[in-house]
């Protein structure tokens, strides 16, 4: 799946038609993508699902005003007509002086064939459906036969980008994903049942873990029958990181500009302080070839470079777009972190940061008896304070053991407090992830029961 030379053509060819009909500037956002699902539910195949999308998104700035459009109309003679009546409409609207393409000195200066991350895979478009099916049926046969169901899911996609704009920028970027996933659901005891899920992807079919898949699933729901409830309490927290960046997308959230700019961030007025603990370090990593999340730039065409998000504990940056920048007159980054990496460290062995300890087993064992979240249920937080309440699942573990799965219990308290309290960042994130987000664990946590 490509954006061929004639598509390309038209979406820049559109930018000329948009200043004929009386835009200052424009951009458009050609995207281009084909997605198939394979289904099979109790190891019978069930059902197939394919949809292919192609669409042209346009920016639009006419007499200091501003409006955005999109169609999957890509005939020129229609474009024409939709442009027209796009400005027309932009015209109408209430001035915004703040609304303008970023700085040119600000743009990704190469040229981009839109394979240089290596995040998508050469033979997308040459593996036959059966095999994709093959692969499908081939997880769900691991199943044990024991369980009361069992779906399973095989997923693949392709995404194209070319993004162009009346300054001169242009860029292209390419990007597959495969996936898997089980769902596995087991009976306990009388009515006790439980599930559980697993899953697995990759930008490449050959990195796709899928052979085990339905297995795990079936162990973690076999390991989840009959919860216990526990006293509520002040617990160690290992989080696992599968799930860990459940606390980690509101500081993530509250360092976006627009945030900011709408008083909606706990991290407002944080820039340049030290908030978190000295032992927190936060990267961006947006150039890892083969690496998901990987660009080399942002939807606006500004250049992606490395960068420090958190340096021992001080903020180092807003991720600020071209809008927000003129809103609070600061400084236009890139719109998002890319690839952020939760730097490894262990506060009991004195290490510091950059010296993780990689395995769940290691830090279950350190942090010595507490609860082992492995999923949450609900729950919120608000982005001004940074309070929250989280629904968890997981287990009561005892001197490194894991004892018996727990139920029907909230954490609470406020994300700058947790992380005060932080005590590992293992050295073991998905790779198959974009965020970068290891085994976690932080002491005195609130659980409520």
């Amino acid at each position: 799946m490509k954006i061929t030379e004639n598509e390309r053509k038209i979406a820049l060819d559109s930018l000329d038609c948009a200043l004929r009909a009386g835009a200052s500037a424009a951009k458009v956002c050609l995207n281009k993508s084909v997605m198939s699902t394979y289904s099979v539910l109790d190891k019978e195949f069930d059902k197939l699902v394919h949809s292919a999308d192609r669409s042209l998104y346009f920016h639009i700035f006419a007499d200091g005003k501003y409006g955005n459009f999109s169609t999957n109309r890509f005939e020129p003679g229609e474009l024409k007509g939709f442009l027209e009546s796009s400005v027309e409409t932009v015209r109408m609207l209430a001035a915004d002086g703040a609304r303008c393409l970023p700085a040119k000195e600000l743009y990704y200066k190469g040229t981009s064939s839109g394979h240089e991350m290596e995040i998508d895979d050469p033979s997308f478009d040459d593996v036959p459906p059966e095999r994709k099916k093959e692969i499908a049926m081939e997880c769900a046969a691991a199943a044990p036969g024991t369980a009361i169901s069992a779906e399973t899911e095989f997923s693949e996609q392709a995404d194209g980008l070319f993004i162009a704009d009346t300054q001169g920028f242009t860029g292209l970027g390419y990007e597959t994903t495969y996936a898997i996933s089980s769902e596995i659901t087991v009976k306990g005891k009388g009515n006790s049942r439980a599930s559980g899920y697993f899953w697995s992807a990759s930008p490449m079919l050959s990195g796709l873990k899928y052979e085990d898949c339905a297995t795990k699933a079936y162990e973690r729901a076999t390991a989840r029958l009959n919860p216990k409830k526990i006293k509520s309490g002040k617990y160690i927290m290992v989080v696992e990181n599968y799930v860990a960046s459940r606390l980690f997308a509101p500081i993530m959230a509250a360092l976006n500009g627009m945030a900011i700019e709408q008083h909606n961030s706990f991290l407002t007025d944080s820039l340049g302080k030290r908030v978190f603990p000295e032992w927190l370090d936060v990267i961006d990593r947006p150039h890892v070839k083969g690496a998901p999340g990987s660009r080399l730039f942002d939807s606006e065409g500004v250049a992606t470079k490395d960068c420090d998000i958190i340096s021992r504990g001080t903020v180092g940056m807003y991720f600020i777009n071209s809008y927000a920048s003129r809103k609070l007159g600061m400084p236009q980054t890139v719109e998002s972190a890319s690839r952020p990496v939760i730097v490894p460290f262990d506060r009991t062995s004195g290490k510091g940061t950059g010296h993780g300890i990689s395995s769940l087993d290691y830090i279950l064992r350190q942090s010595g008896s507490g609860i082992l979240v492995t999923g949450f249920n609900g729950g919120n937080s608000n982005p001004v304070t940074g309070a929250f309440s989280f629904g968890i699942e997981g287990f009561r573990f005892e001197n490194g053991e894991i004892l018996y799965p727990i139920s029907e219990m909230l954490i609470t308290g406020d994300i700058l407090s947790l992380w005060a309290k932080s005590l590992f960042a293992g050295t073991d994130p998905l790779e198959s992830l974009r965020w970068q987000v290891p085994t976690l664990a932080f002491e005195d946590v609130d659980f409520n029961g």
